[in-house]
């Protein structure tokens, strides 16, 4: 089974991060991170890849859980819930 990653800002409803331009990071191994974006209408959830020297690639997974239910479709969660 795999190990679930845990951080602190992001395992909740995020309601007291600030609004900012930067994202909230967590790497998840080498060169992969997962981040949320907080918005004035909500948060987005981001994946971002990065090779040094070569490659920085950022995508937008999708909506975040901030003020609709998880339904692991089109609002999304973290960590993910599995049921």
């Amino acid at each position: 089974m795999a190990r679930v990653v845990r951080n602190a800002k992001l395992d909740t409803r995020r309601a007291g991060l600030s609004h900012q331009k930067a994202p909230y990071w967590l790497a998840i191994t080498r060169g992969f991170s997962f981040g949320y974006r907080k918005g004035p209408r909500g948060g987005v959830w981001l994946a971002k890849l990065v090779i040094p020297g070569r490659l920085r690639k950022e995508n937008t997974l999708g909506p975040a859980d901030d003020s609709l239910d998880p339904n692991g479709v089109t609002v999304l969660s973290f960590p993910p819930h599995h049921g």
